[in-house]
Protein backbone atom coordinates (compact mmCIF):
# COMPACT_ATOMS: atom_id res chain seq x y z
CA UNK A 1 0.00 0.00 0.00
CA UNK A 2 1.57 3.24 -0.82
CA UNK A 3 0.77 6.89 -0.16
CA UNK A 4 -1.40 9.16 -3.35
CA UNK A 5 0.70 12.66 -3.89
CA UNK A 6 -2.74 14.39 -2.94
CA UNK A 7 -2.29 12.88 0.73
CA UNK A 8 -6.01 11.06 0.55
CA UNK A 9 -4.59 7.68 1.13
CA UNK A 10 -1.81 7.01 4.28
CA UNK A 11 0.60 3.84 4.27
CA UNK A 12 -1.13 1.76 7.12
CA UNK A 13 3.12 0.72 8.31
CA UNK A 14 5.66 1.52 7.36
CA UNK A 15 8.47 -0.69 6.78
CA UNK A 16 10.67 0.36 9.67
CA UNK A 17 7.71 -0.24 11.93
CA UNK A 18 7.42 -4.07 10.22
CA UNK A 19 9.31 -6.89 11.34
CA UNK A 20 9.62 -10.32 8.85
CA UNK A 21 11.61 -12.82 10.03
CA UNK A 22 11.14 -15.91 7.95
CA UNK A 23 12.26 -19.28 9.25
CA UNK A 24 12.92 -22.54 7.40
CA UNK A 25 13.25 -26.09 9.09
CA UNK A 26 14.32 -28.50 6.79
CA UNK A 27 12.85 -32.00 6.53
CA UNK A 28 15.56 -34.07 7.89
CA UNK A 29 15.51 -31.26 11.03
CA UNK A 30 11.56 -32.16 11.80
CA UNK A 31 11.70 -35.72 11.53
CA UNK A 32 14.59 -35.66 14.20
CA UNK A 33 13.06 -33.27 16.24
CA UNK A 34 9.70 -35.50 16.19
CA UNK A 35 11.80 -38.28 17.08
CA UNK A 36 13.59 -36.50 20.15
CA UNK A 37 9.79 -35.63 21.24
CA UNK A 38 8.25 -39.27 20.75
CA UNK A 39 4.69 -39.62 21.18
CA UNK A 40 4.24 -39.08 17.25
CA UNK A 41 4.01 -35.42 17.31
CA UNK A 42 2.41 -33.78 14.04
CA UNK A 43 5.00 -31.54 11.73
CA UNK A 44 3.02 -28.68 13.49
CA UNK A 45 3.14 -29.63 16.48
CA UNK A 46 6.83 -29.95 16.60
CA UNK A 47 7.28 -26.96 15.13
CA UNK A 48 5.35 -25.31 17.54
CA UNK A 49 6.98 -26.57 20.29
CA UNK A 50 10.36 -25.07 19.56
CA UNK A 51 9.01 -21.74 18.82
CA UNK A 52 6.83 -21.82 21.97
CA UNK A 53 10.39 -22.98 24.19
CA UNK A 54 11.68 -19.65 22.43
CA UNK A 55 8.69 -17.77 23.68
CA UNK A 56 8.55 -19.45 27.37
CA UNK A 57 12.66 -18.72 27.76
CA UNK A 58 12.20 -15.10 26.47
CA UNK A 59 9.17 -14.20 29.14
CA UNK A 60 8.90 -12.30 32.05
CA UNK A 61 8.41 -14.28 35.54
CA UNK A 62 4.98 -14.43 36.70
CA UNK A 63 3.78 -13.90 33.03
CA UNK A 64 1.45 -16.98 31.86
CA UNK A 65 1.74 -18.11 28.56
CA UNK A 66 -1.38 -18.09 25.56
CA UNK A 67 -1.16 -18.86 22.59
CA UNK A 68 -4.05 -18.78 19.66
CA UNK A 69 -3.92 -21.07 16.91
CA UNK A 70 -5.28 -21.92 14.22
CA UNK A 71 -7.08 -25.65 13.54
CA UNK A 72 -7.89 -26.29 9.78
CA UNK A 73 -11.47 -27.96 9.63
CA UNK A 74 -11.75 -29.13 6.62
CA UNK A 75 -9.69 -32.79 7.15
CA UNK A 76 -11.93 -32.84 10.40
CA UNK A 77 -15.14 -32.83 8.23
CA UNK A 78 -17.65 -35.93 8.72
CA UNK A 79 -18.63 -36.58 5.49
CA UNK A 80 -15.80 -34.91 3.69
CA UNK A 81 -16.54 -32.39 1.66
CA UNK A 82 -17.02 -32.91 -2.13
CA UNK A 83 -14.40 -32.23 -4.25
CA UNK A 84 -16.48 -29.09 -6.02
CA UNK A 85 -16.37 -27.45 -2.84
CA UNK A 86 -13.26 -25.12 -2.13
CA UNK A 87 -11.95 -22.57 0.33
CA UNK A 88 -10.99 -23.06 3.79
CA UNK A 89 -12.86 -24.12 7.13
CA UNK A 90 -10.43 -23.26 10.04
CA UNK A 91 -11.51 -21.92 13.72
CA UNK A 92 -8.99 -20.94 16.09
CA UNK A 93 -8.11 -22.53 19.73
CA UNK A 94 -6.70 -20.98 22.48
CA UNK A 95 -4.14 -22.66 24.76
CA UNK A 96 -2.77 -21.38 27.77
CA UNK A 97 0.02 -22.10 29.72
CA UNK A 98 0.50 -21.43 33.58
CA UNK A 99 3.64 -20.06 34.46
CA UNK A 100 4.33 -22.16 37.01
CA UNK A 101 3.64 -25.65 34.26
CA UNK A 102 6.53 -27.03 32.40
CA UNK A 103 7.18 -25.96 28.52
CA UNK A 104 9.33 -28.89 27.79
CA UNK A 105 8.98 -29.95 23.87
CA UNK A 106 6.91 -32.55 25.09
CA UNK A 107 4.54 -30.79 27.16
CA UNK A 108 3.81 -28.59 24.50
CA UNK A 109 3.34 -31.41 21.81
CA UNK A 110 0.62 -33.21 23.85
CA UNK A 111 -0.90 -30.41 24.93
CA UNK A 112 -1.46 -28.65 21.57
CA UNK A 113 -2.70 -32.44 20.65
CA UNK A 114 -5.05 -32.52 23.12
CA UNK A 115 -6.42 -29.50 22.67
CA UNK A 116 -7.28 -29.96 18.68
CA UNK A 117 -8.85 -33.26 19.88
CA UNK A 118 -10.77 -32.44 22.74
CA UNK A 119 -12.28 -29.40 20.88
CA UNK A 120 -12.83 -30.91 17.59
CA UNK A 121 -12.59 -34.68 17.14
CA UNK A 122 -16.24 -35.39 15.89
CA UNK A 123 -18.05 -31.89 17.18
CA UNK A 124 -18.65 -31.01 13.76
CA UNK A 125 -20.51 -34.42 12.37
CA UNK A 126 -23.32 -32.58 10.84
CA UNK A 127 -21.29 -29.25 9.20
CA UNK A 128 -20.55 -31.70 6.33
CA UNK A 129 -23.65 -31.77 5.47
CA UNK A 130 -24.68 -28.84 6.03
CA UNK A 131 -21.75 -27.76 3.79
CA UNK A 132 -22.66 -29.75 1.26
CA UNK A 133 -26.08 -28.72 1.25
CA UNK A 134 -25.28 -24.94 1.22
CA UNK A 135 -23.00 -25.59 -1.72
CA UNK A 136 -25.50 -27.99 -3.78
CA UNK A 137 -28.58 -25.76 -3.14
CA UNK A 138 -26.52 -22.45 -4.36
CA UNK A 139 -25.48 -24.08 -7.88
CA UNK A 140 -28.73 -25.65 -8.10
CA UNK A 141 -30.24 -21.95 -8.26
CA UNK A 142 -28.50 -20.49 -10.74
Amino acid sequence: MSASSGGAHKMLFSSSETLKKRFTFEGSKISALKEKIGNRPSRFEAVFAVIWGAVAAAKREGDDLVATIPVNLRRRMNPPLLDQCFGNIHTIIQANWPTEETTSYSSVTEKIHELISMEYNGKFPLLGDALESFFLSNHIKR
